[in-house]
């Protein structure tokens, strides 16, 4: 009788650890799945961005500085992991992007 319920004692304890493992294993995965997927749209933006800003100052026949796509791919990554957690922008987002932008 001991050595049974020891035996399903240790099967139970085992289940559960390896049940939280598994839940820690899923929850990392998710975070990283998460972070990637805003990381892949945010270099989108960013071709689409410098794109666009090529196209209008071709069309206008205005100068326009256009900047590398990880200097535009980091801004919107900031923008949508914001948006994400937040569920809206910074309030002055515009402004720290303009002074993040005449840094460079």
């Amino acid at each position: 009788m001991n050595l049974t319920a020891t035996i399903l004692t240790s099967a139970l304890v085992s289940t559960v650890v390896t049940g939280m493992f598994a839940l820690l294993a899923q929850r990392f995965e998710r975070n990283a799945r998460r972070k990637d997927a805003v990381f892949q749209q945010s270099v989108e933006l960013a071709k689409a961005n410098r794109d666009f800003i090529r196209t209008v100052a071709k069309e206008t026949g205005q100068r326009a500085q256009i900047h590398d796509y990880v200097a535009y791919a980091e801004m919107y990554y900031w923008l949508l992991t914001e948006l994400q957690h937040n569920g809206r922008l910074p309030q002055d987002w515009r402004k720290q992007t303009k002074e993040k932008f005449e840094a460079l």
